[in-house]
């Protein structure tokens, strides 16, 4: 557990370095967003029941290749390639939005993640532990039974991390972007 941990993290400030590294050649190429667009960001009028249906979509797509995945020999490997991945993007996208935004950056990174990556991240548990072979009979009542409280469980997940998605990308991370403007 606590290499892991130390290998989240290791992977994590490598995300810092390299956006930091990598921010004049990010900058150049206009790979990076300006103040100017999170002034528009902030300002502008955002439709919620839009924004949820983008993000369900996009999630859907996801996930659904990330099932197929599942069903692969790359299944054991699969969740510590997705975590490693993340916390190496996450530590990048923090670093630049803190050189972006400053001290404000660091709470927009977490609103992009957070509630809403505690809750694909156990559905990314639900989806990896389900995947397992079976080597019992699907006619036993009992297994239907978990098959079905499994694929409820994934879709009310889905649903609630793409809610809370929509609502704090047009809500709480625009409120924190003005703050951060004055």
């Amino acid at each position: 557990m606590k290499k892991s941990f130390f290998m989240l993290l290791i992977l994590f400030i490598c995300g810092i370095v390299s956006a930091d590294v990598c921010m004049d050649i990010l900058k150049e190429g206009n790979a990076l967003l300006d103040v100017g667009m999170y002034e528009r960001y902030a300002n502008a009028q955002l439709v919620y029941q839009d924004i949820f249906w983008n993000i369900l979509y996009e999630r859907i797509k996801l996930f659904a290749f990330l099932l197929l995945l599942c069903f692969t020999p790359i299944r054991r490997f699969l969740g510590i390639f997705m975590i490693s991945i993340f916390s190496f993007t996450w530590g990048f996208y923090i670093m630049t939005c803190v050189l972006e935004l400053g001290m404000a950056g660091v709470i927009v990174g977490m609103a992009a993640v957070l509630p809403q990556g505690i809750l694909y991240g156990m559905l990314l548990i639900t989806l990896l532990g389900r995947s397992e072979v079976q080597t019992y009979s699907y006619h036993k009542q009992s297994n239907l039974v978990r098959g079905i409280l499994d694929i409820v469980i994934v879709i009310l997940l889905l649903i609630t991390g793409c809610v809370l998605e929509s609502i704090v990308s047009t809500h709480f991370i625009p409120w924190v972007i003005r703050l951060s403007m004055i």
